[in-house]
Formats: C-alpha cells, structure tokens, sequence
C-alpha cells in the first residue's frame, strides 16, 4: 500500500483575559491512517483499497479557574471528515472496515473539577468532585452504500450525551469512598440507523482503607461494579451480521482484595 504525501497545518491562538481565564481557538487539518488491524482484519485479507481518513477541525474553548477551588473547561468544535473509517461485519461474524464518505462532527464538551476539600472533622474528613459531559451531533455525509443512501443519519457507534461523575469522600480521615457514575444516550447500531441501543446509567463504588502496622501498609479494597444492577452493553458491534450488536456486561459483582506495602 501507498498513502499520498498531505499538508496538514495547525494554528492556534490563546488569549488571558484575567489570571485564571483563558479563550482558545484552534484550526487544523489532520489525518488517521488505517491501523494494522483495520487493513488486515480478522478476515485474514488484506484491505489494499482503504485509505488514510483526514478532515479540518475548528475549535474554541474556555479555561476558569475559580479561587483555586474550581476549574472549568469548555469546548466546542465542528469537524468536516473525509473517507471516514467504518466497521463491518460479514456473515460468518468477521470484522472488516471501509471507508464511508464523510462525516459533519459537532460537539460540546465541558469539565467541571474540585480541588480537594478539607472539612476540618473528624466523620466528614475530605471531599473531591470531578463531573465531565459530552455532546453531540455526529451525522453522516454524502455516503452511500450500494442502492442505500444514509446522508445525513447519524454515525453509528456514537452516543448524542454522554456525562461522567466521580465524588472522591474521606471519613475518619482513613476511609476513602470513590463514587462514580456513567451515562450514555441510545447509540445508533448500523448506518440506516434501524436498530438503537438503549441509554444506560452505570455506577460503580470503592472502598479503600488502609491499616498501618510496624514498617507495614495493609490497603484493603472492595470495589461494587455496576451498583444498581443495570442491563447493559460495555461494548456494541457496529454494523454486525444478523443483528448480533449486543455483548451484555456484567450484572452487579463484586471485587476484594488488598496491598501490601512494605
């Protein structure tokens, strides 16, 4: 295989408006070449016909930092995709990729972060929040599959909303509580956008606590994973042969265990 030669330019711009606060804004060209994985799949062929995906990208975005008690990212960009890269599926359940046109990538995303807490008592020691979300419109363009046309559907695999939480608490200064939580909106599963997964809300808890004897740290752990039993997919197949999309996930389980430090 051989890729042409491209010109790829970035340029980008910071501005401080006070101490603390920044705008940004950021125009690029970039490009992906396929993976081995990609041009030799796991049906054992080599794909000589794939080619490097590429496109421009426009951003802007702010920073804030809140009296060193908060800080705020925000983003938004518009991504113009070319030869975009995209699973497949044949009937014998083998994976293969192509390149499917273009795509119109738009999207929001934000991070709210804490510095940590200290709360001055002896129950309710310390406190740590991080909360991040993503936003988006991701839509096909000008692509079309045989006899099919699905310009303008969504791209498959990729969820509108997304927003992550972690809460990090100390209590008597020795147990240490990591709560976490995970949403994602439905997913379109192939590109005429026929079969949608459902949204899903996962949480997760941890437990951590340390015992100290001599020249000995004994760090116990106990970790819930998916805390409230939800039904749901760590990992779709996109594009797949008879509707085979679903690879369900563990229900609620649990993990114990320890670390010694000497």
């Amino acid at each position: 295989m051989h890729f042409k030669n491209l010109w790829l330019p970035n340029f980008g711009v910071t501005y401080l408006l006070e101490k603390g606060f920044s705008v940004r804004g950021k125009i690029g060209k970039g490009n992906s070449a396929p993976t081995n994985e990609e041009i030799r799949s796991s049906t054992q062929e080599f794909n000589v016909n794939l080619n490097p995906e590429y496109g421009w990208n426009k951003e802007v975005g702010i920073r804030k930092q809140f009296v060193n008690s908060f800080f705020v990212e925000a983003n938004y960009f518009d991504f113009r995709l070319n030869d975009a890269i995209v699973r497949r599926q044949n009937e014998a359940g083998q994976e293969y990729f192509v390149n499917s046109g273009k795509t119109v990538q738009k999207g929001f995303e934000v991070l709210l972060e804490s510095k940590n807490f200290d709360l001055k008592n002896d129950f309710f020691s310390q406190l740590k929040f991080r909360f991040s979300g993503s936003f988006y419109d991701f839509k096909f363009k000008n692509y079309q599959q045989n006899q099919n046309d699905f310009s303008g559907n969504d791209v498959t695999g990729v969820p509108r909303t997304t927003i992550n939480s972690l809460l990090n608490f100390t209590f008597f200064k020795k147990l240490y509580v990591d709560y976490s939580h995970f949403y994602t909106s439905k997913i379109p599963l192939n590109d005429a956008n026929s079969v949608w997964s459902e949204s899903s809300l996962v949480g997760n808890i941890q437990f951590r606590f340390p015992v100290d004897f001599e020249k000995t740290r004994v760090n116990l752990y106990l970790q819930i994973q998916n805390l409230y039993n939800e039904d749901y997919v760590s990992g779709f197949d996109i594009n797949a042969f008879g509707n085979r999309y679903y690879n369900p996930a563990a229900k609620r389980n649990f993990i114990l265990g320890m670390k010694v430090d000497f």
